[in-house]
């Protein structure tokens, strides 16, 4: 029936009918049906008819090649509603920009297209938008930084596109503002509205970027001035400069937070510090997270003047001071105070003081000072006393019987002076230099003295110099002259003040060698040859002239050696060269000597001889010697024919022959002249040369001729080799060995030579020898050397060596006050084995951890020692743990504890013998933060909510045990999402899982917050309360963790006015019902909540869903709620 209503609309519409034809037709239809169907089928007829038809979408907006279901519900007149997507016709007004297929919609190509849906005579409209896919889209700017007041900033967003194209999409994107209350944005123009941060969204496309805006956030906040200095009552203004994130300056003295640590010195309003009472304060002011201090000093004195800071009063005379003292306020101001003042004197007998008038009693000097705030000031008060004298000469240089005249001045603290040369006390320190009178002084004699002049309590010296010299100059300084000859030399003196004169006849004159040279009045006269060094005196000064005579400069001897035989005589000529070059014959003037003269003697350079030896002649003149060596008749070497000779016993050599060389080249055999021995006569004997074996051994054969020595070595049967039976003994102290020695000989023979050898030990005190009997002393080592001829043989000699030294502990294990034996075990080279505990030296590396004694080792406290003992050479070591524990574990691998919750944690030591203890009690323990937790012995108390570290210490290892307070892993919301309608609550709860895996329920501990409280708020308890239409975020923090869930207010499929269309005469009313169907398919009247608006509200307007007409005409009454809109036409006849 509803298919042929719609073929009779269509062809009624098409065809022309009239409405009386088309009543007929409908008139017989009915009649027939209603004889096919039977009563009462007319009513179910009219309750399918369909009222309207509503889409879930009236605009789209897509991007080329999405999709998009759109869906179709028919609305009865009865109220029903029926899903209808599929059996509605759809099309699209483009298929090249969108086609649709059962409600599907399929974005083709950029532009617009209008899709139609049709159902039993319903049509509704869906306005299709395609944009090109968007690949990206990008800003212009990255991040804002404005200030409150500042013109709106414009970011451009781009979009790119898939097919590489770019477009400025700034307009037609979608822009949103993450807090309106700091900056709002339309269009991609940002506002400033007050100081915070929030971030900036532009969604287009699918993409979607984000500007993080802040708006006067400052960096850094300056006050100017940091000090303020006010007067009570007064007042300031000061500066807050903020530097912004920009780098602009601005002053918020009046924008900013002010405080002020004592308000009854100085507070502060909007930058003005008014100052209320003395003393000294702080204010701070706080502007955009950042804030700066001024100090503020009320009544604060800079400094403090005395009119008069000297005085110099007559005893009994006052005279007034005034006190100014200036303040450190911004005018500098200032105030008398003589009379507010605290004035005192130093010394009252001599000047005392009263509001600043002072009074002199007595001679002498006093300080008056006077304090007012924190200063002070002090005035120098001389009671009739000079503060200075003044001579009008510092130095005086005189003549002796000269005069000099000396004027004395006293200058007063005033400033006056007074001649007072009179009146002072004169003195000279020697006065047979110099006197002095009144100021007069008189040179007496030469010399230096000091002449004091003292008035009252001051004095002035003057140093006097009389005839002293400054210099003494002898011309010439140095004289070189021939005996008898005579010199003038010149002596001039320097005075002090410039002046000179010739001192030679008035010098005191001293010779150092008069029998060389002597002196008179300058006169020098040579008297004999050398060196002379005369002085003169003048005073206390002296100048010396080095006096030459005949000193010659070099002297040589004609010949240097001479070689003489006994009785012979030769002659040697000597030669002296001056200082002045020249060169003199000074044979018979030098001075000749001979350092033998049994041997050779010698006169006026003439040398003879006496007997065979040698002799060294010397000739002395003028400061220099030369000398000469003699050799009379002796051999200056001897040569023999054999060095050494290797004889048996029995024989006997070939003679030796000896030659003797004489300094003249000549030589002579002296075998039968010279002197032979031997030094081993058992050994071998010599006469005349020859060499006769006695026994074997070694011997020296010596030939001395005149007073030269030669040597022959004689060895009589020496060993070839030397052998002992044993080459190491190891032995206890007081036993024995015997070592046997052989000898081999060159011609193959052996001989036991143990009772013929030589035997040392090289340390007696470990073991000695005799005849090859080695006997040990005492533990260590020696070693044994036999010798026979020239051949040696050593043995090694251990006493009481160990091999081994071995400890019956490796390690010990102990607690403090615990001790424990050690025994000690040698074994020695030789086999022996024994206990060597007591005769050990032990040794501790660490006393203040284990102490050792005889082995016993006592622990003292935690920590680790090495413990060694040693025997001898050889040491072994222990080591000792004395409570220090290998590994160390807790009852508790973490805690986790509500606020004001207790824990104890246990704790206990495995030392490494793999015994055990409980050490809860023993082990330090310490909390990273004493603010969030503490711990004692191990017993943790919570105090405020967050993380901490417990760590226990004993016997040098550590463990830790981590607490959280309040702290969760992680927090969960009982809801994914909710929705909700305006006015609506729900309560929403929040669990925390703990690091332990624990949960509980923290919903009203937790920190509630909402993005957006015009759309929805929450309380905190975690009631979320709907406010109005939108989609917000509700966020929950607790223990360091957050979440949150998307809440949605109205969110409608669709909302439908209970009419289309409405007519009404004026002045006529009626209420239309708005009914929302919400997304959980709910329905519910919302004509008191939805905004109505009229199209002409002079034909008819309309509030909270009563519509009243006003004159003739039709109007569109628009209904919008939960971002939908519906609408209902009102016709007013």
């Amino acid at each position: 029936m509803a298919d042929l209503t719609q073929w009779n609309k269509r062809t009624g519409t098409g065809s022309g009918f009239s409405l009386k034809s088309f009543g007929i037709v409908m008139l017989q239809f009915i009649l027939i049906a209603a004889m096919i169907t039977g009563p009462g089928s007319g009513l179910a007829w009219a309750a399918d008819e369909i009222s309207r038809l509503v889409l879930n979408k009236n605009t789209l907006t897509l991007s080329e090649g999405d999709t998009y279901s759109l869906t179709a519900t028919s609305v009865l007149v009865n109220g029903s509603t029926s899903d209808v997507t599929i059996k509605a016709d759809w099309n699209s007004g483009d298929t090249n920009v969108a086609t649709v297929y059962a409600g599907n919609v399929t974005a083709k190509k950029e532009g617009t297209a209008t899709v139609t849906a049709t159902y039993m005579g319903k049509t509704e409209v869906v306005n299709i938008t395609v944009h090109k896919k968007v690949k990206s889209l990008s800003k212009d700017k990255t991040k804002l930084s404005k200030r409150v007041g500042q013109a709106p900033e414009q970011i451009t967003l781009e979009a790119a596109y898939t097919d590489g194209t770019t477009e400025d999409v700034t307009a037609k994107a979608e822009w949103k503002s993450e807090r309106d209350a700091v900056a709002t944005v339309v269009n991609g123009k940002v506002t400033p509205v007050a100081a915070g941060e929030t971030n900036v969204t532009a969604t287009y496309g699918g993409k979607s970027v984000t500007i993080p805006v802040g708006v006067d956030i400052v960096r850094r906040i300056d006050p100017d001035p940091e000090s303020v200095d006010l007067r009570v009552g007064g007042s300031s203004d000061v500066q807050l400069i903020a530097m912004f994130e920009d780098g602009a300056t601005d002053d918020v003295a009046d924008k900013a937070e002010w405080t002020t640590a004592n308000g009854s010195i100085a507070d502060v309003f909007k930058g003005k510090v008014t100052a209320y009472g003395a003393g000294q304060t702080t204010i701070t002011g706080k502007y955009g997270g950042k804030s700066a201090t001024i100090i503020v000093n009320v009544e604060t004195v800079k400094r403090l003047e005395a009119d008069k800071t000297d005085l110099f009063l007559k005893p009994e005379q006052s005279a007034p001071v005034v006190l100014t003292a200036y303040y450190a306020d911004a005018d500098n101001s200032s105030q008398v105070v003589t009379t507010k003042a605290t004035w005192s004197s130093s010394d009252e007998s001599i000047a005392d003081v009263e509001d600043g008038v002072i009074t002199a009693h007595s001679v002498g000097q006093a300080t008056i000072t006077a304090s007012y705030g924190t200063k002070t000031v002090s005035i120098t008060v001389d009671a009739g006393i000079a503060r200075k004298l003044e001579a009008n000469k510092t130095s005086l240089s005189m003549r002796k019987n000269g005069t000099e005249d000396v004027k004395l001045e006293a200058v007063f603290a005033s400033g006056a002076k007074e001649d007072v040369t009179a009146q002072a006390t004169w003195s000279s320190s020697d006065e047979s230099v110099a006197y002095v009178s009144n100021g007069k002084v008189r040179a007496n004699g030469s010399g230096e003295a000091t002449i004091k002049a003292e008035y009252g309590d001051k004095s002035v010296s003057i140093p006097v110099r009389v005839d002293t010299a400054r210099g003494l100059k002898a011309t010439p300084s140095a004289l070189d002259v021939k005996t008898g000859d005579s010199k003038t030399v010149k002596l001039e003196v320097t005075y002090a003040d410039g002046t000179t004169e010739d001192v030679t006849a008035k010098a005191e004159w001293s010779s150092d060698k008069p029998e060389i040279a002597d002196v008179i009045d300058g006169t020098i006269t040579a008297l004999g040859t050398g060196q002379a060094v005369i002085t003169g005196k003048y005073g206390d000064k002296t100048a010396v002239v080095t006096v030459n005579v005949e000193l010659a400069k070099k002297l040589k001897a004609s010949k240097t050696d001479l070689f003489l035989k006994v009785g012979g005589t030769d002659n040697v000529t000597l030669e002296a060269t001056f200082a002045d070059g020249t060169v003199a014959d000074v044979t018979t003037k030098a001075e000749w000597s001979s350092d033998d003269a049994d041997v050779a003697d010698v006169t006026d350079g003439k040398i003879k001889t006496y007997k065979s030896g040698q002799a060294t002649i010397t000739a002395a003149y003028g400061g220099k010697t030369v000398s000469v060596n003699v050799d009379v008749s002796v051999a200056r070497k001897l040569d023999i024919d054999k060095k050494s000779l290797s004889l048996r016993k029995g024989d006997t050599a070939a003679a030796l022959k000896l030659t003797a060389y004489y300094a003249d080249g000549s030589n002579e055999p002296v075998t039968d002249k010279a002197e032979w021995s031997s030094d081993q006569e058992g050994v071998a004997i010599v006469s005349n040369g020859v060499i006769r074996a006695i026994d074997s051994g070694e011997a020296k054969i010596t030939a001395k001729y005149g007073d030269k020595l030669v040597t022959v070595a004689v060895s009589v049967d020496p060993a070839s080799k030397l052998e002992a039976d044993k080459q190491r003994i190891e032995l206890q102290p007081g036993s024995t060995a015997d070592i046997a020695l052989t000898a081999t000989y060159a011609d193959g023979k052996t001989e036991d030579v143990t009772g013929k050898a030589e035997w040392i030990s090289s340390n007696e005190s470990f073991a000695t020898v005799s005849d090859g009997t080695v006997t040990a002393v005492a533990r260590g080592e020696a070693v044994i050397t036999a010798k026979y001829g020239k051949k040696t043989v050593k043995v090694y000699v251990s006493v009481g060596a160990i091999e081994s030294l071995t400890a019956s502990d490796k390690t010990l294990y102990l607690k403090e006050g615990e001790g424990k034996q050690i025994v000690l075990t040698s074994k020695y080279k030789d086999g022996m084995v024994k206990e060597s505990t007591d005769e050990a030296e032990w040794t501790s590396s660490q006393p203040g951890i284990a102490e050792v004694s005889h082995g016993y080792v006592t622990g003292v406290a935690s920590g680790k020692s090495t413990i060694t003992a040693k025997v001898g050479e050889k040491s072994v070591t222990v080591v000792v743990q004395v409570e220090l524990a290998d590994k160390l574990t807790a009852t508790h691998r973490s805690v986790v504890l509500r606020k004001g919750g207790e824990q104890q944690i246990g704790l206990t030591a495995t030392y490494g013998n793999g015994t055990t203890e409980d050490v809860t009690n023993k082990a330090v323990w310490t909390v990273s933060s004493t603010k969030i937790a503490d711990v004692n012995n191990g017993l943790v108390t919570a105090y405020e909510s967050g993380r901490v570290t417990v760590t226990a210490k004993y016997g040098a290892k550590t463990i830790s045990i981590p607490v959280d307070i309040d702290t969760a892993t992680k927090i969960a919301i009982n809801k994914k999402s909710t929705l909700l309608k305006t006015g609506q609550s729900e309560q929403l709860t929040v669990t925390a899982t703990f690091s332990d895996g624990t949960t509980r329920d923290v919903t009203t501990e937790a920190e509630w917050t909402t993005r957006s409280f015009k759309i929805a708020d929450v309380n905190e308890k975690g009631v979320v309360t709907a406010v109005g239409y939108g989609k917000t975020t509700i966020s929950v923090k607790y223990g360091g963790k957050t979440a949150s869930i998307p809440v949605e207010v109205d969110s409608l499929k669709y909302l439908k006015t209970s009419v289309k269309t409405i007519e009404l005469k004026a002045g006529q009313s009626k209420q239309v019902a708005l009914t929302a169907t919400y997304k959980d398919g709910t329905e519910g009247e919302v004509a008191p909540l939805a905004e109505w608006k009229s199209s002409k509200d002079t034909v008819a307007d309309v509030k909270d869903g009563t519509i009243t007409a006003y004159g003739k005409g039709t109007a569109t009454i628009t209904a919008k709620f939960g971002g939908k809109t519906a609408t209902l036409k009102v016709i007013v006849k």
